[in-house]
């Protein structure tokens, strides 16, 4: 099963996303089945750093193979 986190990287109404919320969202959706959590821009607010460094992040805490990105 995947799961898509839409605006892991900024909200038009929240702003910035802590990368903490993202690794939470993500572990819950693990935890609840999804075998590949997909990271979605869908605000164009991403960054090459920021989305290194969320990806970074996430590698200490799940696998990065079932993490992608996606430019939605």
């Amino acid at each position: 099963m995947n799961a898509t986190i839409a605006t892991a990287f900024g909200c038009p109404f929240e702003g910035r996303i802590p990368p903490e919320r993202v690794v939470e969202l993500a572990l819950r959706l693990r935890k609840s089945g999804a075998s590949r959590i997909i990271l979605a821009d869908t605000t164009g607010m991403a960054n090459p750093v920021g989305v290194a460094r969320l990806f970074e992040t996430l590698r200490d805490v799940t696998p990065v193979d079932s993490i992608c990105g996606s430019l939605s």
